[in-house]
């Protein structure tokens, strides 16, 4: 029973028993209709189907368009799958495209951050430099007064002299 069942699906499966039994019925559908469904007895539906049918329209057109159908059909396909490809290969580089573009904008935005990140991090370089020095400058400048009222307060000129020229000094280094 098994061995009937895989010849009758292979039978089934190969496409030209597909072809042939659409070709028979198609060409033969107006016999087979009143052959099955008239109301008739059964010697008139068999002498209306012998009547309205022959081998030609039994068997050489089914076979002939089965035939045809069994090798045109692979190219036919065949065809329609290489003029979809056309579109689908275009639709695949439009979106290949977009994706790159993405990509580089994505790219450029992550640059620019680094960018902004770098020039924030200076700014804060610079400003810490800039605090540091406001601060060292004022105890320049603290210092030298302090030097300034000693050499003032202080009688011997040499050693006032000396207490002058640092204070001087220290200033020069402040605006610097």
């Amino acid at each position: 029973m098994k061995d009937v069942v895989e010849v009758f699906h292979s039978r089934i499966s190969n496409p030209f028993y597909g072809y042939f039994i659409f070709s028979f019925i198609s060409v033969n559908w107006q016999a087979l209709f009143y052959l099955l469904i008239s109301a008739d007895d059964v010697t008139t539906r068999i002498k209306y189907f012998s009547n309205n049918s022959d081998w030609i329209s039994l068997l050489l057109i089914p076979v002939i368009i089965g035939v045809t159908f069994t090798i045109l059909f692979p190219w036919i396909n065949y065809i329609f799958l290489k003029f979809r490809k056309i579109p689908t290969d275009w639709r695949n580089k439009l979106q290949a495209n977009s994706e790159h573009e993405l990509l580089q904008e994505k790219q450029k935005f992550a640059e620019a951050r680094v960018r902004l990140e770098k020039a924030n991090l200076k700014a804060e370089q610079t400003s810490l430099k800039a605090e540091e020095a406001k601060q060292k400058n004022e105890e320049l400048m603290n210092t030298s007064g302090q030097l300034k009222k000693r050499a003032e307060n202080n009688e011997s000129s040499s050693h006032a002299a000396i207490l002058l020229e640092r204070a001087q000094k220290l200033e020069d280094k402040a605006f610097e």
